[in-house]
């Protein structure tokens, strides 16, 4: 017994494999110019400096994944991969806004969900079925000015 113990002691200490945590850096940068420009009023400050009137809580939320390319009732074929970008939150954000009569949004927050999944290199979670693209929640108060 006391040789099997001996022959299975390196074999647990260097077997495994320690978990990595890979360094990472992400930027994201949102330009209002191009709503501004249009006469189009964002925020993120929850109070301003002149009156509007409210026109509702109006929120957006991307999730990573494929595109639909095309859909019957048996079979869907898909397209590429499509990231959850802050640009892409804003602009339906701003779509919505627009088609609601809105021309501006004050008290915008952005939230970032991270993608997880089961056995992911770099997180290393061993749970069953935890696969979660990322997501972009963006939202805000829409007002008329």
């Amino acid at each position: 017994m006391k040789k099997v113990l001996i022959f299975l002691l390196p074999v647990f200490l260097f077997s495994c494999e320690p978990y990595k945590f890979i360094y990472n850096s992400n930027l994201a940068v949102v330009d209002y110019g191009p709503y501004t420009s249009k006469g189009f009023f964002i925020t993120e400050s929850p109070s301003v400096s002149f009156e509007y009137t409210p026109i509702g809580s109006v929120s957006v939320v991307l999730q990573s994944g494929y595109e639909i390319k095309s859909q019957s009732k048996n079979k869907t074929n898909y397209g590429d991969w499509r990231n959850a970008l802050y640009k892409d939150a804003i602009e339906l954000l701003y779509k919505k806004c627009l088609e609601g009569g809105a021309n501006g949004v004050v008290g915008l927050k952005y939230n970032y969900i991270p993608e997880v999944r089961k056995d992911d290199a770099y997180t290393k979670i061993e749970s069953n079925g935890i696969i979660s693209p990322s997501k972009i929640i963006v939202s805000g108060m829409a007002i008329k000015k």
